[in-house]
């Protein structure tokens, strides 16, 4: 079962953010994807990581951006539109996930 990780995001801390996600893609491998929200952050650093994210990062990292500012529910919602898994996971970008994490 493919299980998507919805990474919601405003005006973050970029090197916390930079460790998340390399952390939920090594946790996720090529099964799994990774979808940030862009919750219309104003820090054109955001928008410029995020831009960088994509096109150098793998093929399961999806980044979607809000045109307003409109919350983490609204965000998580908005990932889970623009996924291709079964499962939906909730990650706060101030966590990281390590492989083992993936163990049932």
């Amino acid at each position: 079962m493919r299980t998507s990780f919805l990474i919601p995001v405003y005006n973050p801390d970029l090197s916390v953010l930079r460790l998340c996600i390399n952390s939920v893609l090594k946790a996720a491998g090529d099964e799994h994807e990774v979808v940030v929200v862009d919750d219309a952050s104003d820090h054109a650093e955001t928008r410029e990581f995020l831009s960088r994210c994509v096109a150098s990062g793998p093929e399961n990292l999806k980044v979607v951006r809000n045109v307003e500012n409109s919350g983490v529910s609204y965000s998580l919602n908005k990932a889970a539109d623009n996924t291709s898994g079964e499962l939906y996971a909730p990650v706060s970008y101030t966590h990281l996930t390590l492989p083992t994490n993936r163990e049932v």
